[in-house]
């Protein structure tokens, strides 16, 4: 059946059939060729672009702590805030001293009121 005549010209099919088969051959030798060389390199692609993305997310990242550390205070302002707390508390040691020699003295008036509070009363009169 694979030959046939028309117009006295003998047709053959196994001709152009191996033609077809030897191109369907090379087509799909060249599409695994092309396959396993274009999987690398889409596959570096794609982890290029995720790279990219991660490295983004990294620069607002960093950038984000920057401007916080910009915003801390520096060596320079926790120098000056220890300063301020020393003079505070050297300020606090001479309030407590003055109070203190204020409640004496409260004290003593304290005493004094009560006695004078007792002899105006008549509880303190001896005669």
């Amino acid at each position: 059946m694979g030959a046939g005549q028309v117009n006295g010209v003998e047709l053959s099919l196994s001709t152009p059939l191996a033609w077809v088969a030897a191109l369907a051959l090379l087509l799909s030798f060249g599409t695994s060729i092309w396959n396993i060389i274009g999987s690398s390199a889409r596959n570096n692609g794609r982890r290029i672009d995720e790279l990219g993305k991660r490295t983004d997310s990294h620069e607002t990242r960093l950038a984000s702590v920057e401007q916080t550390l910009r915003a801390m205070p520096g060596k320079d302002d926790l120098h000056q805030v220890t300063l301020a707390l020393s003079d505070i508390r050297g300020d606090l040691k001479a309030m407590n001293a003055e109070m203190q020699a204020t409640n004496k003295i409260m004290a003593r008036l304290e005493h004094s009121v009560v006695r004078h509070d007792e002899h105006l009363s008549g509880g303190g009169t001896k005669r």
